[in-house]
């Protein structure tokens, strides 16, 4: 769907705080200061990643560079270079300078070629966000949504000096930088954690983290004088080491619930999205029927998750994905042995037995022949505690991390509000009034549409329409033609109407299934033009 909300209403209302203007600042319609490209409708069968020239595409105007290249006939004027806005105009309408290689313009990403006597590139990078965002959140979602150049066009930009615009942009660079570097620390924070997560499991299963225990309590040795044992030893002798349910079936309201490997995670069960499965069904899989206590380890799939089974989840039952391990408690602790499958080693000795390609797995076998270096049940206590209590830490870290976060993100907007009020850099009366750099830009903009009507006549079949302009005014200018072949600026001629309302019309019926025109490359000129496809 594309947007048909009103844009003065949206600035109006400025949600976000990021579509305020100072009170000495003009506005002017975002068309007024920039050219705005649509991407070609470039032909997929060209798409290559081996040979061509790079194709930017709308999933890479925020990644900044694309691994499609095109090797077909390549019309004039759809180049994007560094350092340019382009603008992605399905789902998200992400915006962003790009920072890739020079590559050719695909449909469906325009970009914005700013007149910079009027307009610091850089300040409009920031502004254009806000606009396009709120664009976006009042814009339908019932299919995929859709950003027209001439909503893009529409939006109005509030124009302060040009040496204004200037002060803010250096300004905003600064401190966004620094936000950007506080950014990639935080960013940084949950790797460190897992890290320390792993490495107190590994000092936890080597015996480090309980030495000064045994030598307080006068024991000797450490994990040579530990039980070496299999997983299966570990197991009660009355059950086994098995999957559960292989066929799930549908979901069952009031059913059993079933946990499979999206909710056994690594250390912790995830209970969001449970299936229920029916009773009956349950029924037939009772040797995997959860009675509290047990460890459960992923076997296929999506593999590393393992944790202890909570006793409010006694009856319920695991997929054919997941193993159950029904522990000795009198042998072992529950949480203990989930550290030890938990651990960088125990994964990694797992990893080495994956079978599988497409759908990768443990064979049961192998896991129940996991080796167990097994302590004293109370040492394995001890270990549980302490493990635990720098757990607890990491876990504090992660929600002040987070809490960081969210105050970066905020940050930036506050940072964004206050530029786009006027209050982050002072006014200069030595930069002009905006109101006489909104009248250069009016004055301008009427010389130029002056000129712009100023084309041959030698195509026209007769005086230019004045109806409203549709399809249908399209379609109907095309059949009148007198010459099958034509350029869009030869189409736009005979059509009254919005350059870029006409612009934005044609590319829709270039996507119809059954076209009344189609591009093609004209060697005698060297270029794309159209051409009046024959009914």
């Amino acid at each position: 769907m594309s947007f048909k909300g009103n844009l003065d209403e949206i600035v109006a209302l400025n949600e976000s705080g990021l579509l305020g203007a100072h009170t000495s600042w003009a506005r002017v319609k975002l068309r007024s200061v920039v050219e705005i490209v649509n991407g070609f409708p470039f032909e997929s069968r060209y798409f290559s990643a081996e040979k061509g020239v790079p194709l930017l595409r709308i999933r890479d105007v925020l990644r900044g560079g694309t691994e499609t290249l095109y090797s077909g006939p390549i019309p004039d004027g759809f180049w994007v270079r560094p350092g340019e806005l382009v603008v992605g105009m399905d789902g998200d309408f992400n915006c962003a300078r790009w920072r890739g290689v020079p590559a050719l313009l695909n449909q469906r990403v325009c970009k914005l070629v700013v007149d910079d006597e009027f307009v610091d590139p850089r300040y409009l990078h920031y502004v254009l966000g806000g606009y396009l965002r709120a664009i976006n959140a009042h814009t339908s979602s019932v299919t995929v949504k859709h950003l027209s150049s001439r909503t893009i066009g529409d939006i109005p930009l509030p124009l302060a000096p040009l040496a204004e615009q200037k002060r803010i942009a250096d300004k905003l660079e600064v401190l966004l930088a620094r936000v950007d570097v506080c950014r990639e620390r935080l960013d940084r924070v949950p790797l460190i954690l897992k890290r320390f997560r792993q490495s107190v499991l590994a000092a936890a299963t080597s015996g480090k983290l309980t030495r000064e225990w045994r030598e307080a309590r006068g024991r000797k040795g450490g994990p040579e004088a530990w039980t070496a044992c299999t997983l299966a030893e570990l197991c009660v002798p009355s059950r086994v080491i098995t999957y559960g349910v292989i066929k799930l079936g549908n979901d069952t309201p009031n059913g059993v619930p079933c946990l499979r490997t999206s909710n056994v995670r690594w250390l912790r069960i995830d209970i969001d999205g449970v299936k229920r499965i029916a009773p009956v069904l349950s029924a037939e899989f009772g040797r995997t029927v959860l009675q509290g206590g047990e460890v459960l380890v992923n076997v296929r799939g999506t593999l590393g998750g393992v944790a202890v089974v909570e006793s409010t989840m006694r009856g319920w039952n695991v997929s054919r994905e997941v193993a159950v391990v029904p522990i000795d408690a009198s042998q072992v602790n529950a949480h203990f042995l989930a550290f030890w499958i938990g651990s960088d080693a125990s994964q990694q000795r797992l990893a080495k037995l994956e079978k599988g390609v497409a759908y990768t797995g443990i064979n049961i076998e192998d896991l129940r022949m996991l080796p167990v270096s097994l302590p004293p049940l109370d040492e394995q206590i001890e270990l549980v505690r302490r493990v635990q209590e720098l757990f607890k830490l990491a876990d504090e870290l992660e929600v002040r991390r987070e809490t960081a976060a969210s105050a970066v993100g905020s940050m930036v907007t506050k940072i964004l509000a206050k530029a786009f009020r006027g209050e982050l850099v002072p006014q200069n009366s030595n930069d002009g009034a905006a109101s006489e750099l909104l009248a250069r830009v009016l004055n301008k903009c009427s010389a130029a549409a002056t000129d712009r009507r100023k084309v041959p006549n030698a195509i026209r079949s007769k005086p230019t329409m004045s109806i409203g302009i549709d399809k249908d005014t399209i379609r109907a200018a095309i059949s009148k033609l007198e010459v099958d072949s034509f350029s869009f600026d030869e189409l736009w001629a005979v059509v009254s109407g919005d350059y870029d309302s006409v612009k934005d019309i044609l590319f829709e019926l270039l996507q119809e299934p059954n076209p009344v025109v189609c591009q093609a490359f004209d060697n005698s000129v060297r270029a794309m033009k159209l051409r009046r496809v024959q009914s």
